[in-house]
């Protein structure tokens, strides 16, 4: 009797790649970041048959591109088109953020940490989204660099036309590049040989801020509050209790928009005479201290009353605090409720406005007010405490520690002693003068 064998069909076989939540494929030969030729990865998407019937058709279309005499991938003007599986900057984006969220999940970076990466890093690649990824070269990546260094002007909600801040141009910079060097690192992407050059710019500066730099133009002090406008600011929250707790809580502990992320296990012996907050500031980790810097605040006795009335506990991310409507504080990575209850509540009923030594009035200079104060009568040790800054003197911190109790609890006391005017004061007795903060060991000065 005649066997026969039926004859086995080829398959092509995929492999799936972890990182980037698809199947791949090594198909024909590309240039190496060295010039040489590699193997060419070819990503297909996250469904296997999909992603077979793609490599079958990349695999035929790199045959016929070998007997036409070619040898590289390269050489294919169609390649971008040839691939409809190619990931492009947008999609391979949207999975680096995965991956942060991840992190967020898991309680290793906060949400505030997710969602500036998001806006900043959607801002960046903007010129280049659209683009397969591995066509993004030094010139493209160069012309997504320039279009921020050029500082794009917004409309904000209400209509006006700002130019974009250095700071969040910088920070966007550093997101795209935190971008793609993780694309280089899960084998997404091949970074070009002067990669770290190409983020190395100067940023666009406009007239007026080209003046400030001029000797006449004034002093490089740091923008503060005086006492003054301090006593209007606080009598302006006088009909609404949560926003005084926000505005005495950057007073008391040197915070701003981390008032979002400040959790109940961080507040402690509320219901005593001596309660305090302690924490890890997590906006100052670094590789080698992950958790953040360590520090501690005594609270006042007006603080303390406030945030028992609007401490919430049970929540299953521990925030202590919320807004009106029991949200977050922070729900657009740029601490939203408290600037809206600062420039839509505050500051219109406060009356202060700017002028030549205060040229912004933001929420966070309140921050700033206090470190200059704590710098002022007490020196730079116990301001970088208050302030939760880094201990510059790495290997003293190694053998000895920062003396909260004894040395930052009385500074914060005198801090609260210097603003028993803006306590006290009636909103009808607020003056308009020009109260400076008193020099180290001077007193108080009236313009």
């Amino acid at each position: 009797m005649k066997t026969t064998t039926k004859r086995r069909r080829r398959t092509m076989k995929v492999t799936w790649h972890e990182p980037s939540g698809q199947f791949r494929k090594c198909i024909g030969l590309a240039l190496g970041r060295s010039g040489a030729p590699v193997a060419k990865v070819h990503y297909l998407g996250p469904d296997e048959d999909e992603a077979i019937r793609k490599a079958v058709e990349l695999s035929r279309q790199w045959k016929d591109h070998k007997a036409a005499g070619g040898k590289l991938w390269d050489e294919l003007k169609t390649t971008a088109t040839a691939n409809p599986g190619a990931l492009t900057v947008k999609t391979s984006a949207d999975q680096y953020l995965v991956e942060i969220k991840r992190k967020v999940d898991a309680g290793q970076n906060s949400q505030s940490h997710y969602l500036s990466q998001k806006f900043r890093l959607n801002r960046a690649i903007k010129p280049i989204e659209n683009l397969p990824l591995s066509m993004v070269d030094e010139a493209k990546i160069s012309d997504a660099v320039f279009t921020l260094a050029k500082r794009p002007e917004y409309e904000t909600p209400s209509g006006k036309t700002k130019t974009t801040s250095e700071t969040y141009v910088k920070a966007s910079i550093a997101s795209l590049k935190f971008f793609l060097s993780w694309a280089d690192e899960t084998e997404l992407w091949t970074k070009p040989r002067r990669f770290d050059r190409l983020f190395q710019v100067t940023l666009h500066r406009t007239h007026d801020e080209k003046m400030k730099n001029l000797p006449e133009y004034g002093s490089n002090e740091p923008v503060r509050f005086t006492l003054d406008d301090l006593t209007k600011l606080f009598a302006a929250t006088a009909d609404n209790d949560r926003y005084r707790l926000w505005f005495l809580l950057a007073l008391n502990c040197g915070f701003d928009g981390e008032i979002g992320d400040l959790h109940d296990y961080e507040i402690f012996a509320l219901d005593t005479a001596t309660p305090y907050i302690a924490r890890y500031r997590r906006k100052a980790r670094r590789r080698s201290n992950p958790k953040g810097v360590y520090a501690k605040w005594p609270l006042w006795k007006e603080t303390a009353d406030l945030l028992r009335k609007f401490l919430v506990s049970g929540r299953s991310d521990h925030l202590a605090l919320l807004t009106e409507n029991d949200l977050p504080i922070v729900t657009t990575g740029k601490h939203d409720a408290l600037n809206k209850s600062w420039n839509a509540y505050v500051l219109p009923r406060s009356g202060v406005t700017k002028r030549a030594d205060l040229g912004r009035i933001s929420f966070g200079v309140l921050r700033k007010t206090a470190g200059d104060f704590l710098r002022r009568q007490h020196g730079d040790e116990l301001a970088d405490m208050f302030l939760s800054h880094r201990d510059p003197r790495k290997m003293l911190s190694a053998y000895a520690g920062r003396d909260w109790d004894e040395k930052l609890a009385p500074a914060v006391v005198a801090f609260r002693q210097y603003l028993e005017p803006m306590f006290t004061a009636k909103p009808s007795t607020v003056t308009t003068t020009t109260t400076l903060l008193a020099p180290q060991g001077g007193s108080t000065a009236t313009a």
